[in-house]
C-alpha cells in the first residue's frame, strides 16, 4: 500500500512540475488582439433540449481557425457553405454583429 502511495505521489509531480513551469511561462504572455477575418460556414445543427429549443448551432472554420456559436433559428441567414465575417481571436473565431444576419 505504502509502494503505490509514492509510485502516484511521483507520477503527480512529474506530472504537475512541468505543467506549472509551462503555465508561468505563457501566463505573462500578452493576449493577441482581435481583428476582422471571414470564415466558411461548415455546419449549422439544431440545439439539443428543451430549454434552448429554437436555437442553432453555426460551426465556423478558416484556414488558421475555427468556432461555434449559437443563434436564434429566426435570426439564422447563412448557409452550409457561405462565406461570412467573424472576428478572430488567435484561433478562435467568434460571431460579430454581421454574422449570419
Amino acid at each position: 500500500m505504502r509502494r503505490s502511495t509514492e509510485v502516484l505521489l511521483t507520477l503527480a509531480g512529474l506530472i504537475a512540475v512541468p505543467s506549472a513551469a509551462l503555465l508561468f511561462h505563457f501566463s505573462g504572455m500578452p493576449v493577441q488582439p482581435r481583428h476582422a477575418a471571414t470564415a466558411r460556414v461548415v455546419a449549422i445543427s439544431p440545439h439539443d433540449g428543451r430549454l434552448y429549443a429554437n436555437r442553432d448551432y453555426i460551426v465556423v472554420r478558416s484556414l488558421r481557425g475555427t468556432g461555434q456559436f449559437s443563434m436564434r433559428d429566426d435570426e439564422v441567414r447563412c448557409h452550409v457553405g457561405d462565406i461570412v465575417p467573424v472576428d478572430q481571436q488567435g484561433i478562435t473565431l467568434t460571431r460579430n454583429a454581421r454574422t449570419c444576419r
